[in-house]
């Protein structure tokens, strides 16, 4: 826990209770619980750099998945299989984007998982985006090729 007390306007204390109370060590054992099966899924996927064998594997186990099987399962080329709608999220290209993406998770979910409970606040966001960011990338792909035609004329 996390206190935040103001002493000027452009100055801010932090006072942190140590140990913590029962209630926090609770909330931290669940906000642990519930971010655990989506770091270890991020973590389990080889990178696409990985399967290619253009950099090292892991230094812990990763899943024994060939290069064409996660660019074909794993990345949103075709669209005709749903699925990689969602899997697209445990895909990554390289190690340092999948552990930039691992501390973001364990840092950036937890006010949101505190706020509004795992469904809400971390499953939903999480897959949820992923949905709306895979969803038409060519609309996205227009608008920024319009507004780079734009900014030459």
């Amino acid at each position: 826990p996390v206190r935040v007390r103001r002493t000027e306007p452009a100055m801010v204390a932090v006072q942190i209770r140590w140990p913590p109370s029962d209630r926090a060590r609770a909330q931290m054992r669940g906000y642990a619980l519930a971010v655990a099966p989506l770091a270890s899924a991020l973590l389990v996927i080889p990178t696409v750099a990985a399967a290619a064998g253009a950099e090292p594997p892991a230094l812990w186990p990763t899943l024994p998945i060939s290069h064409a099987m996660l660019l074909r399962r794993f990345t949103r080329r075709n669209t005709s299989e749903w699925w990689t709608a969602l899997t697209c999220a445990l895909a990554h290209l390289d190690a340092q984007h999948r552990i930039s993406n691992v501390i973001s998770l364990l840092f950036a979910a937890h006010l949101p998982y505190s706020s509004f409970g795992p469904l809400l606040g971390l499953y939903l966001p999480f897959f949820g985006g992923t949905l709306l960011g895979t969803w038409d990338t060519s609309c996205g792909r227009q608008v920024q090729l319009r507004h780079k035609l734009d900014r030459q004329t």
